[in-house]
């Protein structure tokens, strides 16, 4: 039996913050979204907020050539 989890839609994104603030590669993501639900700050790593930031340009691309 595979488990999936949902997440509420996410409407707004308010602010991406990534740690440390020096010059090295960040290694953790938090983005402080607004849901239908409320607030919430979802923290992952680099590599897939990359994956999200990915996802988030083609969904804007064919929101906007429509």
């Amino acid at each position: 039996m595979t488990r999936h989890l949902t997440y509420p839609l996410i409407v707004r994104v308010d602010s991406i913050v990534t740690r440390p603030a020096d010059e090295t590669p960040p290694n953790r993501v938090e983005i402080e979204v607004q849901t239908l639900l409320g607030r919430g700050v979802l923290e992952m790593s680099q590599d897939v907020a990359i994956e999200l930031a990915v996802k988030l340009a083609t969904h804007l691309q064919v929101r906007g050539s429509q």
